[in-house]
């Protein structure tokens, strides 16, 4: 005899219900029938199954809905939400096959390891220069290069002109080029809908 598989991904849990007493529980009943028969033309009152506190013939507030499939359920789950059906009350989904997960969070906090530490390039370096050079920008056609601006009459040294982009296959700059108020960074701009780059003023 095979060994028998229960499969939950059907189902989904609703929280956030209103908690009501065995006289209002048709009606809530039919409230979360109304809400979710649009997704399934076969979803029925039956597929909703909303426990009783006996002890307060009371309801707890929640409830599990069946679906035929996973599709009508992640459908259900992502149209329902964070509905509010009045002020004080709002839907939270979550499929049933979840809770597995949520029961295998061990009751003692565990800290995380710490991710390893990666400095940042510091935006300041380039006021350590040795000859004490600014830098500027130069942008013509489609390439975009930084210079370091030589005081004594040489040629503009080279710092960076997009090599790590352009090994990429990758534009640097699609259309042009800012500086912020101090000269820390340098924003390049792009058309819509492509890769944006914000580069630290120092590339030395």
């Amino acid at each position: 005899m095979p060994k028998f598989n229960p499969d939950y991904s059907s189902a989904i849990l609703v929280e956030g219900l209103p908690v009501v007493n065995s006289e209002k529980f048709a009606k809530l009943l039919g409230v979360i029938h109304k809400i979710y028969s649009p997704t399934c033309r076969t979803f029925t009152e039956n597929d909703i199954q909303m426990p009783m506190n006996e002890a307060t013939n009371e309801t707890y507030g929640f409830c599990f809905i069946k679906f035929p499939t996973k599709h009508y359920a992640e459908e259900a789950m992502k149209n329902s939400q964070g509905l509010a059906i009045d002020r004080r009350h709002k839907f939270k989904v979550s499929l049933y096959s979840e809770l597995a997960k949520y029961e295998a969070i061990p009751d003692e906090f565990i800290v995380p390891p710490l991710p390893p530490f990666h400095p940042r390039p510091d935006p300041t370096s380039w006021l350590s220069d040795t000859k004490c050079r600014d830098q500027f920008v130069v942008r013509y056609g489609h390439d975009t290069e930084i210079f370091w601006a030589n005081p004594a009459g040489e040629d503009p040294a080279l710092v960076y002109g997009g090599e790590r982009e352009k090994g990429e296959g990758k534009v640097w700059c699609d259309n042009y080029i800012l500086w912020s108020p101090q000269g820390t960074y340098l924003a390049t701009f792009h058309a819509p809908g492509k890769e944006k780059h914000q580069n630290i003023k120092s590339y030395s």
